[in-house]
């Protein structure tokens, strides 16, 4: 088991450093587009909608490709106030991170089934939009169960680096 998820934990960290680069990307895009809209106002005369639009939608897209290495660099804000209950902390974000999972995807869900449009002048499918929730919120799952796991597992002796955040 040990080595196991030490194993996934390399996978896990490799992952959340490409989906990093991936964010870094869309903030790339985001301040092209936003570029592209000020140029239009106020160069040329016309403004362009969908810029305002395509950023709105970037904006969830990013803090789900980068939350998850946020998680695991431990560059979130978090208090640790009672150190001995870290097995609280980590199965609250475990629990949270869960939540946001089968919420975001039953709304994917729920958008799929009823062909939901985004309203504005893109006219995107609802789900395009909002499955970087569910995707996000998947990673994020994943890398707090890894840490809880850690955290469960050390008072018993059993030194692994899952997660190796809070590393007291």
């Amino acid at each position: 088991m040990l080595k196991a998820t030490t194993s996934l934990n390399r996978r896990v960290r490799n992952v959340a450093a490409v989906l990093n680069s991936m964010g870094a990307i869309v903030i790339l895009l985001m301040v092209g587009v936003g570029v592209i809209g000020v140029l239009s106002r106020y160069f040329i005369g016309q403004p362009l909608s969908w810029t305002d639009e395509i950023n709105t939608f970037l904006i969830p897209l990013f803090v789900a490709l980068c939350a998850g290495d946020l998680l695991i660099q431990d560059k979130h804000i978090s208090i640790d106030i009672l150190p001995p209950l870290r097995y609280v902390t980590e199965f609250s974000l475990f629990a949270v991170s869960a939540a946001l999972l089968i919420s975001g995807s039953k709304m994917v869900i729920f958008a799929i089934e009823f062909g939901l449009y985004v309203p504005g002048s893109l006219g995107l499918q609802t789900w395009l939009v909002a499955i970087s929730l569910p995707l996000g919120a998947a990673f994020m799952t994943l890398i707090t169960g890894l840490d809880l796991v850690r955290v469960v597992r050390a008072p018993y002796g059993v030194k692994d680096d899952v997660g190796q955040r809070h590393n007291h």
